[in-house]
């Protein structure tokens, strides 16, 4: 999928009403919005900087991975008209998605990385971005616990200390072994002492978490606090 370089994404009606919509089945979820009864699955982990997707199948046989880059857009809502662009052409693409699982919101502070005022941006942008997934997508984006996920995948984590390689970086490396035909993205160095050097692209992290996230769902995994649902269901290949 093309990159959205764009400033400003204006949405009318029929881009937000789609065709299937009345002659797809719909079930209603807990809060009384309808969802489609048939359609891809999509997981989302949100941030400010890079939004990873996955979509999958109902059976959880990967479809697509992708992010939606937003570090060089400058406001909040300039962020959300990029993702919001993204999620049109998901489903102009890929069809009515009948499932969206959304990384939990970080909650607590985090060494090295969180601060009071990160927590409030990313629930923030967290919760603009559901609300713009459950418009377009007509279903109610259910969110999953990110440790739990992990867990529910058997992808199991190192101390950085004790490895000497990142958390991110361990759960691609597992995630690519649950995956093995997709091509990730790679990028050329153009400076520094490994300049002219191919290597992974950062953005495959955030796609491989929001895989997690989706292939979690599909398990049953929810928020914080909630046991997971006992679902049988084939293998991702």
């Amino acid at each position: 999928m093309p990159a959205i370089t764009m400033s400003r994404v204006t949405l009318d009606v029929s881009m937000v009403y789609h065709p299937w919509m009345s002659s797809q089945p719909h079930q209603s979820s807990s809060s009384g919005h309808t969802c489609m009864l048939t359609g891809v699955v999509v997981g989302l982990d949100i941030s400010t900087s890079i939004v990873g997707l996955s979509i999958l199948s109902p059976d959880g046989t990967l479809i697509s991975l992708d992010c939606i880059d937003l570090r060089k857009l400058t406001t909040t809502w300039e962020k959300l008209d990029a993702v919001e662009a993204f999620l049109l052409g998901i489903l102009r693409i890929h069809g009515p998605v009948s499932q969206c699982f959304v990384e939990e919101n970080l909650k607590a502070f985090r060494d090295g990385f969180s601060s009071a005022t990160t927590l409030v941006a990313l629930a923030r942008f967290n919760g603009m971005t559901s609300a713009s997934a459950r418009r377009l997508f007509v279903c109610d984006p259910q969110y999953v616990d990110f440790g739990a996920a992990r867990r529910a995948l058997n992808i199991a984590i190192v101390p950085e200390k004790k490895c000497g390689v990142s958390p991110k970086q361990q759960i691609h490396e597992q995630v690519a072994k649950m995956i093995p035909s997709w091509q990730w993205r790679m990028k050329t160095l153009s400076a520094g002492p490994r300049k002219g050097l191919t290597v992974l692209d950062e953005v495959c992290y955030d796609m491989a978490d929001a895989y997690v996230v989706a292939r979690a769902g599909l398990l049953g995994v929810g928020p914080a606090g909630k046991k997971p649902k006992k679902k049988s269901g084939k293998k991702a290949v």
